[in-house]
């Protein structure tokens, strides 16, 4: 496939049902959980977060720059190309996108990667991965390029640099 114009760095907006679709049962309990910010908006609360984390700002596109807002934005205000890949390719056509690089809502892997239980952090990392490429990517892999979350943490930084 040729490409003129890629958008190199995309980011998803985790769709509602992610982890009770992807994760698995046993993990649903520690999951992130939808609720909702200080001004009826939808937002993730991640295991030893004080508030909960809004949609707001990572759910913009299509809206005009001054409806810009971190908190009360709902799900349903959000353009469906922020989660469902066959939307995102509606939406790139419109802006003469050919290809998306598409990296992870970071504050819900992070949920996942801070947590001291190895398998727990597989598991959501997996599930991350498995709704990307097969659910949001699954429309078109050759424009949806996913940026898959690494399974295995980095190497340990030398105590020091020569």
């Amino acid at each position: 496939m040729s490409y003129d114009i890629v958008s190199a760095d995309a980011h998803i907006l985790e769709p509602k049902d992610i982890w009770s679709t992807w994760l698995p049962a046993k993990y649903h309990d520690k999951a992130p959980k939808l609720v909702k910010d200080v001004d009826g908006g939808d937002a993730w609360l991640h295991a030893g977060a004080a508030e909960p984390d809004p949609i707001g700002l990572v759910s913009t596109p299509g809206m005009a720059w001054d409806n810009f807002r971190w908190t009360g934005v709902t799900y349903e205000d959000a353009r469906a190309g922020c989660y469902n890949g066959a939307e995102r390719l509606k939406d790139m056509d419109i802006d003469g996108v050919d290809a998306e690089v598409l990296f992870a809502p970071q504050r819900t892997i992070g949920h996942f990667l801070g947590d001291d239980d190895d398998d727990f952090v597989l598991a959501g990392v997996d599930a991350y991965n498995n709704f990307l490429a097969e659910e949001f990517c699954a429309p078109d892999p050759n424009r949806l390029i996913a940026m898959a979350q690494s399974r295995h943490s980095a190497p340990t930084p030398p105590s020091t640099i020569c």
